[in-house]
């Protein structure tokens, strides 16, 4: 039990840090990020938090990278594929490894330049499509913006439709400032696509009526133990950082 709880505050200490690291100016976050990546390698293979940790290092590193350039940020990117990779050898439906994965992969197609054909865009797709095995819609935003640059306009569309009924895209600001949408822009379809993002964003800004109070008798038990709807994680990181304390009481039960 005391090492389940100390393994716990390690992950914990090691997410804040990559917190401050990202918030950081380039000179102090590297410094925060290496003790991040050392509370993480502190946590043992067999320990039940191993993943979330191995997880939580390759997202640092995905964003560490940001900071650098050339040929440092390959290298980075490189070793966050590698701790995604051995996150998923452990946990194969860690949807967080498998988007985040995808990511890093065309983070460096774009810094070294690569044709759209090369095999690391491939490696990328192939990342999002396993993330969709897991989460259906997690990565549908990322294909698009694949299929976009490939000029496939139709399979683009479909993805944009799956990301934003499933409520895992971008806010429309975002969509149409992105680079990767270009070739799709003058599709007919474009425009009337981004209304649409408009008509949910004001749907979701509706405030929820208050229920109606029927009576004034005491609830009854089944109404105090109505479960609430917990949305879909807009990213893998809220996603992942939410696995980690929902994961709490299933592995204090194995201990």
């Amino acid at each position: 039990m005391l090492g389940f709880l100390t393994s716990g505050f390690t992950l914990n200490a090691g997410i804040k840090l990559v917190n401050e690291a990202r918030a950081a100016d380039a000179g102090a976050a590297d410094a925060l990020y290496q003790q991040a990546y050392d509370k993480f390698a502190s946590i043992a293979a067999t320990n039940g938090k191993y993943a979330q940790a191995i997880y939580h290092w390759g997202f640092g590193l995905l964003h560490q990278a940001n900071n650098k350039s050339g040929d440092d940020a390959v290298r980075i990117l490189n070793e966050a594929i590698d701790k995604f990779t051995v996150c998923q050898n452990v946990k194969p439906d860690y949807m967080g490894a498998a988007v985040d994965g995808g990511v890093a992969y065309l983070n460096i197609a774009r810094i070294k330049v690569l044709p759209l054909d090369h095999e690391v865009y491939a490696k990328a797709k192939e990342s999002f499509e396993k993330a969709e095995t897991i989460q259906e819609g997690c990565a549908s935003y990322n294909l698009a913006c694949m299929y976009a640059m490939n000029n496939e306009g139709d399979a683009a569309l479909r993805a944009l439709e799956k990301a934003r009924d499933l409520g895992l895209i971008p806010d429309k600001n975002m969509v149409l400032a992105d680079d990767d949408l270009t070739n799709i822009r003058s599709q007919p379809w474009f425009d009337r696509f981004i209304e649409s993002l408009d008509v949910e964003e004001e749907e979701a800004a509706k405030p929820e009526p208050a229920p109606a109070r029927e009576t004034t008798e005491a609830p009854t038990e089944e109404t105090v133990a109505e479960t609430e709807e917990v949305p879909a994680a807009e990213t893998a990181e809220a996603s992942e950082t939410a696995e980690a304390d929902s994961t709490d009481e299933e592995e204090k039960k194995a201990e």
